[in-house]
């Protein structure tokens, strides 16, 4: 039985995103559904849709990529998509990364490698739902009155 794969695309520019949504419906380890995520309601669309794998443009402005890695209640793999050089401050954040020049068996043995090891990380299955919820309103900055506890 073929598994269902959610991989989210936060990525500024529509020809990117065009794109890698192109090569990634080649990926045949599973049902692929590609969405676009604004990075205006980054949060609120990750914490929806459930990513097993986040691709991402570094350079996209306003994203807490500690908050980000958090916000899903599913293990979140975040790839980088790299056009130019990041100081590996930022590229810290990241599970793996990928080049625009990359050919597309590359990205899709990529892929095929971080949502394989998916299965095996256990972060966040020591939590119910609700308590999932709980922290991604308060990652979010929400008052405790607003998450009704």
């Amino acid at each position: 039985m073929m598994r269902h794969i959610n991989i989210g695309l936060l990525l500024p520019s529509a020809i990117q995103a065009s794109g890698m949504a192109s090569i990634l419906r080649r990926f045949q380890d599973g049902n692929v559904t590609v969405k676009d995520i604004s990075a205006l309601n980054y949060l609120e669309e990750v914490a929806a849709f459930h990513p097993s794998v986040l691709i991402v443009d570094p350079s996209v402005i306003g994203v807490d990529w500690s908050v980000l890695k958090s916000a899903s209640s599913h293990p979140l793999k975040l790839i980088a998509l790299l056009s130019q050089q990041y100081p590996q401050s930022l590229l810290k954040w990241f599970d793996d990364t990928l080049s625009i020049y990359d050919p597309a068996d590359s990205i899709i043995d990529m892929m095929r490698r971080n949502v394989d090891s998916e299965d095996t990380d256990d972060r966040g299955k020591d939590l119910s739902p609700r308590e999932k919820e709980v922290i991604v309103g308060i990652v979010k900055g929400l008052s405790m009155s607003h998450i009704h506890i």
